[in-house]
């Protein structure tokens, strides 16, 4: 049996940022539509619409010069691109979330710029 598969997803993205000496944030709100269509060689067809939505933030926290707080988190509906249909058997939402400190080591003294 042969499949045939056949996926659009249309997501139009806004991104928006602010920052200040010492907040930086930014937002990516989504929402788009996806198509699927596949088709066994027997015959047996099958179409699948779904909405899709999505957010995404970043957040960076700079107390003093070397050293950063982030803050990243990414929000959707979960639908899938793959094996299943949309939505089917999956959680409603996907959730994501990084956070970590960098620290900046200062210059050893490689500073060649004259």
């Amino acid at each position: 049996m042969i499949f045939i598969l056949i996926f659009y997803i249309i997501k139009p993205v806004l991104s928006l940022a602010a920052s200040s000496d010492i907040v930086s944030l930014y937002f990516e709100p989504s929402l788009g539509y996806k198509y699927a269509y596949s088709k066994e060689t027997a015959g047996a067809e099958s179409i699948d619409h779904a909405l899709t939505w999505g957010a995404y933030a970043e957040m960076y926290i700079t107390p003093v010069k070397d050293l950063e707080w982030y803050f990243e988190m990414d929000v959707n509906g979960n639908v899938t691109g793959k094996d299943k249909v949309a939505n089917v058997d999956l959680a409603p939402v996907y959730f994501e979330t990084t956070t970590g400190i960098t620290w900046y080591l200062p210059s050893l003294g490689g500073d060649t710029a004259q």
